[in-house]
């Protein structure tokens, strides 16, 4: 047997000791899974939204030679760390060809996040072998669990906010955890630190602040003074570092309250697909799909088993008090994309870890032949916790690796219409994420943003139009300039549907020459509802490649006609 010793009990600086195979294999699992397929959907730069929003702004404040944001819907923290990485260089391109190929300066912005995603396993296997009482790797454990999980692994790949914001959160909960164990205004300033940064990631994750309240009120060594001191001490910390982080709070304040006005409004009434309410949805769908339902129960079990061992309650309170108090604060939202629980799964991972260890504990004893061998029990049972997420993920980054549909019908658009003839992009009743991107004008503007001078002197290889109000058919359409359409569907129908007159329209007068097809007929999948992300996070089975199924047609050159009122659908 591999031989262990207890985690809870190691000094300071120590590591739970088993040969480092346990560690080396479950690191090496979290970075493979997300590196795997990092580079997918480029150099299309709405292959994951709100990507090419980041970086773009990164370019502006580059090229204006400035440190302004001017955007404020989250902090500025991964915005100026992509800055400095920028002003480095970029390995495979120049400031000059960003708009014409963004590929590298998102791949950039996606290994900052896929870095983070590793670190933050790391620091939960840390957290989990301070948390830990029982000669067993229950760090390990609950890092192996997040290691796998379909949600964390998905995140990942993006290069946005919210993997780096959560590895901060971790790294404040250990912080307080080292301060439980020796109280101490350093180690009070050190957690005052790791909350300002994460709540300059993203405002809300500075509620990790309150799991360092009980730990503080709860040391009957302080006196009431001392523990005042060390609270304020920690706030002003944290307040100085976001605020060093974030100037422009108070040099564009107008602009800030603007867009936190406009963030909160977006929380509070919802993204357009009415899920209900943060309370049920996070836990039957963000959750569950996220870490998968057997962990997410494990984790749920884990907190009666935690208050069920009186000397073990405060080693996991300041954990409890952040994830309760996260979860409410999402609560009341009717704007519940999955990623925005990602902040409680460490913690539910090392709960689901608890959950393993006691129930490996308890039954060990019950065969002769496993009696004196929890650790491995629980290890086993680990790992047939961890297999369905592993599955999931791993078929997630083969799909990814896949080439996207929305690239197949570019390049055939491209290799098919004549520079004389036009295109009309429909099916998305105005949204954009499900067309195939043809570099033109559009595309730079989106890209360039607000830069200065205008860098959009780019011109299509064939006129574009797109139709924003589909029921009008395809009345008012000069055929004899446009002679193909475009359109797009998906279960993801916020973005990706064919209003049932244009369909109509579609089926009397145009003939569907190419379809794109990602999927098998009659397959489902997990999809976040309010993401415009076309790439399945569970029940991948039958999935061939992303993106939504993508059909050309061609108009036949007659004049105008109005869409009769039946429905039809583009053959898949």
């Amino acid at each position: 047997m591999i031989g262990w010793k207890t985690e809870g009990d190691a000094p300071a600086g120590a590591g739970p000791s088993f040969g480092g195979i346990v560690p080396a294999l479950v690191m090496g699992l979290a970075v493979a899974l997300r590196w795997w397929s990092l580079d997918f959907g480029l150099p299309d730069w709405m292959a994951r939204p709100d990507e090419a929003n980041i970086t773009s702004r990164v370019q502006v404040m580059l090229r204006g030679g400035h440190w302004s944001p001017g955007f404020f819907e989250y902090p500025a923290l991964f915005l100026y760390l992509l800055r400095a990485l920028f002003a480095l260089g970029v390995p495979g391109g120049s400031a000059a060809d960003y708009i014409d190929d963004p590929g590298p300066w998102l791949l950039v912005s996606r290994t900052v996040s896929a870095a983070a995603g590793v670190a933050t396993v790391a620091l939960t296997a840390r957290l989990g072998s301070r948390l830990g009482r029982d000669d067993v790797p229950l760090g390990w454990i609950a890092a192996l669990l997040l290691a796998v999980a379909p949600l964390h692994v998905r995140d990942s790949h993006f290069g946005t906010t919210d993997v780096l914001g959560t590895c901060l959160v971790v790294a404040a909960l250990l912080a307080v955890e080292e301060l439980r164990r020796r109280p101490g205004l350093v180690r009070a300033l050190a957690v005052g630190m790791w909350v300002g940064l994460a709540g300059a990631t993203k405002y809300n994750l500075a509620l990790v602040g309150v799991a360092m309240v009980p730990v503080v009120l709860a040391d009957r060594s302080l006196g009431w003074g001392r523990r005042t001191n060390l609270l304020l001490a920690a706030a002003a910390v944290a307040i100085a570092t976001f605020l060093a982080i974030n100037p422009y709070v108070f040099l564009d304040s107008s602009r800030f309250f603007e867009d936190f006005a406009f963030q909160a409004a977006h929380l509070r009434d919802g993204h357009g697909v009415d899920l209900g309410v943060g309370w049920g949805y996070h836990l039957t769908d963000s959750l569950r799909y996220g870490l998968t339902g057997p962990v997410l129960l494990l984790g749920l079990i884990g907190v009666p088993v935690v208050f069920a061992d009186r000397g073990n309650r405060a080693r996991w309170l300041p954990l409890l008090v952040f994830s309760g108090i996260f979860y409410a604060s999402l609560g009341p939202s009717r704007t519940v994309f999955f990623r925005y629980a990602m902040p409680v799964m460490p913690g539910l991972a090392l709960l689901a870890a608890c959950s393993l260890v006691r129930l490996a504990t308890a039954i060990a004893p019950i065969w002769a032949f496993a009696r004196g061998a929890a650790p491995t029990l629980a290890l086993a049972l680990a790992v047939f916790a961890a297999t369905p997420g592993a599955i999931s993920s791993v078929h997630l980054d083969r799909l990814l690796g896949k080439r996207d549909t929305r690239e197949q019908a570019r390049e055939w658009l491209e290799e098919h219409v004549d520079p004389g003839e036009g295109v009309i992009f429909a099916g998305g009743q105005g949204a954009i994420y499900g067309e195939p991107r043809i570099p033109g004008r559009e595309w730079c503007q989106i890209l360039a943003i607000e830069m200065e001078p205008s860098h959009c002197g780019h011109v299509g290889p064939f006129e574009m139009l797109r139709l924003a109000d589909p029921r009008g058919g395809l009345s008012g359409i000069d055929r004899a300039r446009f002679r193909w359409v475009v359109t797009h569907e998906h279960a993801l129908a916020r973005y990706s549907a064919l209003h049932f007159k244009l369909a109509a329209a579609l089926e009397r007068d145009a003939t569907p020459v190419v379809s794109f097809v990602p999927y098998q007929p009659g397959v489902g999948g997990v999809f976040d509802p309010s993401d415009a992300f076309y790439a399945p996070l569970r029940e991948l089975s039958g999935h061939e490649r992303p993106g939504p199924v993508i059909t050309v047609w061609r108009l036949d050159v007659r004049g105008s006609v109005e869409s009769p009122r039946n429905s039809g659908r583009p053959p898949a």
